[in-house]
């Protein structure tokens, strides 16, 4: 008798081990959204800035923005200084950015959307303007 109940035991045991399925495979995969690049707004793309607040007869303030863009959880802000190809890179949560520059000088500048999720990132549109002179 205990050997009838050993075996159904077993049986059963095997049965039950074999129905069972990894909870995983039933479950959809998540999907991963890439960033998306943004649109750039200020300083506008082949003009003059004049806006901004003047530090120095050499030096002022531009905030620079962008629209904010889906999937996106950071910025890097580029910044190159034409005429020497400098290049400045802010990274930046929010979708703007104040930086000192120098007047009288060209820049170019875009932006990098990244996510934490995905490892892939979107670049913008690349503007250049000048920053007025005094």
């Amino acid at each position: 008798m205990n050997l009838k109940i050993c075996l159904s035991s077993f049986i059963l045991l095997g049965f039950l081990s074999s129905c069972s399925s990894d909870s995983s495979d039933d479950l959809p995969e998540a999907v991963i959204e890439d960033p998306v690049s943004s649109l750039l707004v200020f300083p506008e793309n082949h003009t003059e800035c004049n806006e901004g607040t003047v530090v120095s007869d050499t030096q002022s303030k531009v905030t620079f923005l962008w629209n904010a863009s889906e999937n996106t959880d950071s910025y890097e802000l580029v910044l190159t200084k034409v005429e020497t190809s400098e290049v400045s890179n802010f990274d930046v949560i929010a979708n703007s950015k104040e930086i000192s520059l120098e007047r009288g000088t060209s820049y170019e500048w875009y932006v990098i959307s990244k996510s934490l999720e995905s490892q892939e990132t979107a670049k913008s549109e690349t503007y250049e303007f000048f920053n007025a002179a005094p």
